[in-house]
């Protein structure tokens, strides 16, 4: 059985560590990335949401706002002038 160089060995190892911590790195990059944008898409879709319902309870027509299941949903309800 062929036994490796000790050069070899190390190279190896250098390889398999640094190849390691890339993945790692990446990894960690990747789920930071993926937090941080959800996180802001959570922030402006909450921000549009109170801009609407602001906008919706200062209407001079009654207006109907109601949250079902994180979406919204509106309707116009009849009004006498």
């Amino acid at each position: 059985m062929y036994a490796f160089s000790v050069r070899a060995k190390l190279t190896l190892l250098y390889s398999l560590v640094t190849f390691t911590g890339l993945v790692f790195f990446g990894l960690l990059t990747y789920g930071l990335l993926h937090y941080a944008l959800i996180q802001g898409k959570k922030t402006h879709l909450d921000g549009r949401e109170a801009r609407l319902m602001s906008a919706l309870s200062h209407q001079k027509c009654r207006w109907l706002a109601t949250l079902s299941f994180g979406s919204i949903r509106t309707g116009l309800d009849t009004v006498t002038p």
